[in-house]
């Protein structure tokens, strides 16, 4: 099992990211040089009516609603024993079959929205700083 700080596991999410808002950018019709932050923008401007203590509670709220990749972080599937959490977790960690079980669901979707706003961060950073 690899640990949550690992380059690989890193890579493996920041692709994900950049997939599934490539796809959420697309249905939306945007087309941009900047993408993480056109994200960042649909984030805040679909939450300005409420108040957070901080980015991190905001982009948790936004993907409960399901709003962008929500649905991979909180979906379960009904014929299946994996919640999507878990099995991207999984696939992130190389996680065995008992590894994968070792926390709850409600874990893994934890565990999940905050491995994906820490590299959203680092990817929104690294773009401003190219873009400078």
């Amino acid at each position: 099992m690899l640990k949550t700080n690992s380059k690989i596991v890193k890579e493996r999410i920041r692709n994900y990211l950049k997939e599934s808002i490539d796809i959420v950018l697309e249905e939306r019709k945007i087309q941009t040089e900047k993408p993480m932050k056109a994200y960042y923008n649909i984030i805040q401007s679909e939450k300005f009516y409420q108040s957070y203590n901080n980015d991190f509670e905001m982009f948790k709220d936004f993907h409960q609603g399901l709003g962008g990749f929500g649905a991979d972080i909180y979906y379960s599937w009904k014929d299946t024993k994996y919640s999507t959490a878990r099995f991207y977790l999984k696939e992130w960690l190389e996680e065995t079959e008992e590894e994968s079980f070792k926390y709850t669901e409600s874990k893994c979707e934890e565990l999940m929205v905050y491995l994906c706003y820490r590299e959203f961060t680092h990817l929104l950073n690294k773009e401003e700083k190219e873009n400078e």
